[in-house]
């Protein structure tokens, strides 16, 4: 069939006048024999005249197999539509028009199959936002995932919609102690009803604005929580958001340091009150041994000499016990 044979009144006027939709129309064969004017104006650049040509060639050839999957489904139902993304060149050979497509069956006045009728969309804006919008959330999640703080996310009906991989092998391991998953609602992680009451009284103070703040533990693993809202530009709250901060080690040292303290403090005792008893026990002693003025009989010497001893193994069992409490240090 040439261009002469078509008749363009099977195909209605807003199909032929359009400024939004593609329009063309294939022979059994896959060669061109019609195009509107807005497929024209979109590209031209390709050819200054399409009919005639195979439709392959203002395709990308990664494309043209599965439009050849969608053209044979088009002949297996001739009754239905069959719908299809395909990339154009553009201008540059470097990227590509996207556009979607519904394939179906066209007959000519006696019913009979004569060609494919394809009605397209740009989707190349939509296209070209979501490969922005992905290489952005591709960098976010390896900025997240690159720090040791957790972050989660919910949507206002508390469900997961994000957590990195702080979140999801420190704190949902160690505090949840169970795998996090997204779309489960938080409150689910709940072992307790009290525990899911006062978590869910929190969440609809921070929807309201509030940032609230507190500490969790469980099996001696420490997390500071920070939660707050996640707002759009107009300040509207979308959800919220966990921070989650591991204070594990930071607490084992406090723990440490009060031990430590509590013992300094026994071993401050010790010098002030059980060393100075034998110390002065041993200076009243080894005073009177040197007071050549005391006449003492050698039965008196041997008596402060066996409490001298007395006294020193007395003050050594201290120092042991004291040195006991400092092992700490070691």
């Amino acid at each position: 069939m040439n261009n002469n044979e078509f008749d363009i009144s099977l195909l209605p006027n807003w199909v032929i006048n359009s400024t939004n939709i593609y329009a063309i129309v294939t022979d059994l064969q896959g060669n061109y024999i019609y195009v509107n004017n807005r497929f024209v104006e979109k590209f031209g650049f390709i050819s200054s005249n399409f009919i005639g040509q195979s439709i392959v060639n203002t395709i990308h050839p990664d494309d043209i197999e599965k439009c050849d999957t969608i053209v044979n489904k088009c002949f297996e139902e001739p009754t239905k539509t069959h719908a299809i993304e395909i990339r154009k060149p553009q201008n540059n050979n470097n990227e590509f028009y996207y556009s979607y497509w519904e394939f179906s069956c066209f007959f000519n006045s006696k019913n009979e199959i004569i060609g494919i009728l394809c009605i397209g969309y740009d989707l190349t804006k939509e296209k070209n936002l979501n490969n922005i919008l992905l290489e952005t959330q591709s960098k976010l999640n390896s900025l997240l995932n690159s720090t040791n703080e957790g972050f989660i996310f919910l949507n206002k009906d508390f469900k997961v919609l994000y957590f990195n991989k702080s979140a999801e092998e420190n704190y949902a391991k160690h505090f949840l102690n169970q795998e996090i998953k997204t779309a489960d609602n938080f409150l689910s992680y709940c072992s307790a009803e009290e525990e899911k009451a006062e978590l869910e009284a929190i969440y609809k103070k921070v929807i309201e604005g509030n940032q609230i703040q507190f500490v969790q533990e469980q099996n001696n693993f420490w997390y500071q929580i920070t939660i707050f809202n996640v707002v759009t530009d107009d300040n509207k709250t979308i959800g919220l958001a966990y921070g989650i901060t591991d204070i594990t080690q930071h607490k084992k040292d406090q723990q440490r340091i009060l031990e430590q303290n509590k013992k300094l403090k026994e071993i401050a005792w010790q010098q002030s009150h059980e060393v100075r008893s034998p110390v002065a026990n041993l200076l009243g002693i080894t005073a009177q041994l040197n007071n050549e003025e005391s006449n003492l009989s050698d039965e008196d010497k041997e008596i402060l000499l066996k409490a001298i001893n007395t006294e020193i193994k007395r003050l050594d069992q201290i120092i042991r016990s004291i040195v006991e409490k400092t092992s700490w240090a070691d």
